[in-house]
């Protein structure tokens, strides 16, 4: 990898051409660590390089602002199909969590909070919990029933207000053994 430096000075020295498609060609090859292809064929085999390696995969939906309800309901729909795919690979079940040496589960999905609420609104946290409530529980349950570890991705420090609010209210709403176990 170039570092900042090198890279300014390659910038200066070569053809604008060359440069771009150095740095494309980097991008790709950053991207298709964390971006898996659609296609199950290649999915499988991009899992089991990953698993033959020694490594464990964290899967995430990619996307994080939503205008609609519709699209943050096909968010939350892809989220759960994620859980069904990381608990089929990780070989997890309800009754059976599979972890690592480290004691990490290994069935892992990453949500975006933000993703799954039209107005996520720091400065209401009780209004973008209600909004999400339902879409969150749904993800929850489903981790819980097939094994999956779910992790709630808010990077920003001013998300933390819905985060609370939203994963109290789903707590608080259950009513079925071990959820938090």
């Amino acid at each position: 990898m170039l570092a900042a430096w090198d890279t300014d000075l390659a910038a200066r020295a070569l053809p604008p051409r060359l440069v771009g498609a150095a740095v494309d060609r980097a991008v790709g090859l950053m991207a298709a660590r964390f971006i898996v292809p659609d296609a199950p064929a290649e999915l499988k085999v991009r899992l089991a390089r990953l698993e033959r390696l020694g490594r464990d995969v964290s899967f995430d939906q990619l996307g994080e602002l939503v205008l609609t309800q519709q699209e943050a309901e096909h968010h939350a729909d892809a989220v759960i199909k994620l859980i069904d795919l990381a608990a089929a690979h990780s070989g997890s079940s309800a009754d059976r969590r599979v972890v690592n040496d480290g004691g990490i589960p290994r069935g892992q999905v990453s949500v975006k909070l933000s993703a799954l609420s039209t107005h996520f609104n720091p400065i209401d946290p009780q209004a973008t919990a209600s909004e999400m409530r339902q879409r969150l529980a749904r993800i929850l349950w489903r981790a819980r029933a097939r094994g999956a570890f779910v992790c709630f991705d808010a990077e920003h420090l001013r998300l933390q207000g819905p985060f609370l609010a939203a994963s109290s209210s789903c707590a608080s709403s259950y009513t079925g053994p071990g959820w938090l176990a």
